[in-house]
């Protein structure tokens, strides 16, 4: 069984449970852009040097303004913005294979989300 298994149906944080189970991960963003009307914001964890995690988040810019604050400055993870921020919000799994899951995030702040897991983490 991989590490991810439990998360690919979940809707647990993918950031409290990478916390959980691999205590030195560590987050990055590769690249964020602006579009018209969104954010678009890839990032990652990474366990001694191999990736654990891939994502790719849409980030519609009509979020809160604090929200949208804390997005550009890069440093945290969307599940720690929700948490820090207090935001209330409900995950829906739209699909997901054998090492990937797409869905998306309602509530105070909303977007799509795009994971790609990998065994070697």
């Amino acid at each position: 069984m991989t590490w991810y298994a439990d998360l690919i149906e979940s809707i647990e944080s993918t950031t409290s449970f990478i916390r959980r189970k691999f205590k030195n991960a560590k987050f990055e963003v590769v690249r964020q852009y602006g579009r018209e009307d969104s954010i678009i914001r890839e990032s990652r964890f990474v366990l001694d040097g191999k990736n654990l995690v891939t994502n790719k988040v849409i980030i519609p810019i009509d979020n809160p303004s604090d929200f949208l604050q804390l997005i550009n400055k890069k440093e945290m993870t969307i599940g720690d913005i929700i948490e820090r921020k207090g935001f209330r919000v409900e995950k829906y799994v739209r699909s997901h294979g054998e090492s990937s899951k797409h869905y998306t995030i309602k509530g105070d702040v909303f977007m799509e989300i795009f994971e790609e897991y990998f065994e070697d983490g």
